[in-house]
């Protein structure tokens, strides 16, 4: 094994650093180191990918284009959202059409939770979000 000297004087091993990296690189060989890469982008697309649905199953009726139309349509999907996902979703206390748009009103440690679960099926430009303190 070669030693190199360093500023200070003291050998130091070649195989610190990258050195290691490339032995290990020589020892599996290309078809080794497909594999291994294959296998690292196989993990990385299951851990950003592998989010849970809020509400299992839940497929929104109309697009975010069809309830934006009217003060009517918004009505039909806040309609929609209180029969068929607020009930599968904790902290939703109430919700009322305000400045055509959806007012949600949460408790406080639940709105990130709730944002989260209505912004993944629908347009943010639908709602407006509230916190009520349970100490009301």
């Amino acid at each position: 094994m070669e030693e190199e000297k360093s500023m200070e004087g003291q050998e130091i091993p070649k195989t610190h650093g990258y050195q290691t990296g490339v032995e290990f690189a020589k020892k599996i060989k290309p078809i080794g180191m497909v594999f291994f890469l294959a296998i690292f982008i196989i993990f990385l697309a299951i851990c950003f990918s592998s989010g849970r649905e809020p509400v299992k199953d839940y497929a929104p009726p109309h697009d975010s284009e069809y309830y934006a139309q009217s003060n009517e349509t918004l009505e039909e999907l806040r309609a929609e959202l209180e029969e068929n996902f607020f009930p599968y979703i904790d902290g939703v206390v109430d919700s009322e059409i305000e400045n055509g748009k959806i007012l949600v009103i949460t408790e406080d440690a639940s709105c990130i939770k709730v944002r989260s679960a209505l912004l993944r099926y629908y347009d943010e430009r639908l709602f407006e979000f509230a916190e009520q303190s349970g100490t009301e």
